[in-house]
């Protein structure tokens, strides 16, 4: 009998210590970002794709931030289950991002914001520096 309560006793455990952890993590890595880029109305022609995979510094937010690029920011809103934990949705102006880095062929990209480095989908961070019109574009055939 004391084994299921023990049992029982560390499934409860394992449950609380991770989400709070998550509310840790959510807490001090995107909650300064919140108060450094509140969310700003996305722009009518801005791009959107859903579940898509981030990496600030150390924390990797896997397919769970939905991102509209437009004009003038990069908008970042997490996914539902980080929300519940205070996450809220983010506006980043494009000149805020430094050293825009695309290793060729490669889907991903990476960038330096606040000295932090940042890796997503190039689809969107191109935008810090878009390609050079002599450049061929995802589709393009080159020859």
């Amino acid at each position: 009998m004391w084994v299921t309560w023990l049992i029982i006793g560390v499934v409860i455990f394992d449950l609380a210590f991770t989400f709070f952890l998550i509310w840790a993590i959510m807490t001090n890595t995107w909650k300064p970002l919140m108060k450094k880029y509140p969310a700003q109305e996305q722009g009518e022609d801005a791009v959107r794709r859903n579940f898509q995979s981030f990496k600030f510094g150390m924390i990797s937010l896997g397919c769970s931030i939905h991102v509209a690029a437009d004009e003038y920011h990069l908008h970042l809103t997490p996914a539902s289950f980080f929300r519940r934990f205070g996450a809220g949705a983010i506006s980043i102006p494009w000149n805020s991002f430094q050293d825009y880095k695309r290793k060729k062929g490669s889907r991903w990209a990476e960038v330096r914001l606040d000295n932090t480095r940042v890796v997503g989908p190039a689809w969107c961070l191109e935008l810090v520096e878009p390609p050079a019109d002599n450049e061929p574009q995802q589709g393009d055939t080159a020859y």
